[in-house]
């Protein structure tokens, strides 16, 4: 990959390149696990050193702390714990009932 302010045939690492678009960028936007972000270097405290003006955004399905926070928030898993699932099916089928065993809270 060629980072724009290196010569052609230089080889860059990928913090280069982030860095490089950090620097000329408004905001930098991520909807992964609460803790990728920081293991991959784009939360504020990691980029405000390239660019002080940076606006850094993570939308999570459970935020970037706490017990959940490691882990997806895919959205059948969302609607699950939401009780969504209860009301919901197939088109033109029945609800879907809740197959648990236990409540989604004791989890």
């Amino acid at each position: 990959m060629r980072c724009p302010s290196r010569s052609p045939g230089q080889d860059v690492t990928g913090s280069e390149v982030r860095n490089d678009l950090v620097r000329r960028s408004d905001a930098v936007y991520s909807n992964l696990r609460g803790d990728v972000p920081a293991k991959t270097g784009i939360t504020y405290d990691q980029l405000k050193h390239v660019n002080p003006s940076i606006v850094c955004c993570s939308l999570t399905g459970f935020g970037m702390t706490g017990p959940r926070a490691r882990q997806p928030g895919y959205d059948y898993i969302l609607q699950g714990l939401a009780g969504w699932m209860d009301l919901t099916g197939e088109p033109g089928g029945p609800p879907a009932p809740r197959r648990s065993s236990g409540s989604v809270s004791s989890r």
